[in-house]
C-alpha cells in the first residue's frame, strides 16, 4: 500500500483502542497522533476513516444482544487533546460484520445477519452530514455596531442593569 506525505492511518488493537498514526511526511517511522481512544459504548470491532480524516467511524458489537452499533470519533479532537471526542453510537442491525464508506465521504453501509435468524440481513445506509460551525453566529447578523473587525456580538441583553438578574425575555440574539 502507498501513503501520500502526510497521510493518517488509524487501527485498533484486539483490547478496543483506537490509535491514530501518521505515516510519510519526511518521517522516518510512522507517528503517533494524540493519545489512543478507549471508553466505546460496545466492543469495538473496525473502524474507518473519512476520506479528509477528521472522522473515523467505528463498528461496534454488543456481545449480549449482538446489536450493532456505529460510534464516531472526532480525530481531530484527538489530535488537540480535547475531551469531546466520541459521538452517541447509532444502532444499525443485529451480527455486525463489516462496514465500508462511499467514495465521497456521505454514507456509510454497514452489512449484518442476525445469527438466530441469517434471513434477517441486511446493509444499513447511515447519511453523513457536517456543518461548519463557525459559519452558524454569521447567520445571526452582521454585526453592523461593531468598531473594530475583532468583535462578536453574541447577544444584547435589553435594559441591563448591573448586578441585576437577566431574564429570557431581555436577551435578543438575533
Amino acid at each position: 500500500m502507498l501513503f501520500r506525505s502526510g497521510d493518517t492511518l488509524a487501527a485498533l488493537d484486539t483490547s478496543g483502542k483506537l490509535y491514530f498514526v501518521t505515516v510519510g511526511a519526511g518521517l522516518s517511522s510512522p507517528q503517533s497522533v494524540g493519545q489512543p481512544v478507549s471508553g466505546f459504548t460496545y466492543s469495538a470491532q473496525q473502524v474507518l476513516l473519512s476520506p479528509g480524516g477528521q472522522w473515523a467511524y467505528v463498528l461496534e458489537h454488543d456481545p449480549a444482544t449482538s446489536n450493532a452499533y456505529v460510534q464516531a470519533v472526532n480525530e481531530h479532537a484527538v489530535e488537540l487533546g480535547g475531551t469531546n471526542i466520541l459521538g452517541n453510537p447509532a444502532a444499525v442491525g443485529v451480527g455486525p460484520q463489516s462496514e465500508t464508506i462511499s467514495g465521497d465521504g456521505t454514507q456509510l453501509y454497514i452489512s449484518f445477519t442476525d445469527p438466530q435468524t441469517p434471513a434477517q440481513s441486511g446493509v444499513a445506509i447511515i447519511d453523513i452530514t457536517q456543518t461548519d460551525c463557525s459559519q452558524i453566529l454569521d447567520a445571526l447578523c452582521d454585526c453592523p455596531n461593531c468598531d473594530t473587525g475583532n468583535c462578536l456580538v453574541l447577544a444584547t441583553i435589553t435594559g441591563y442593569v448591573y448586578a441585576s438578574q437577566v431574564t429570557t425575555s431581555q436577551i435578543d440574539n438575533h
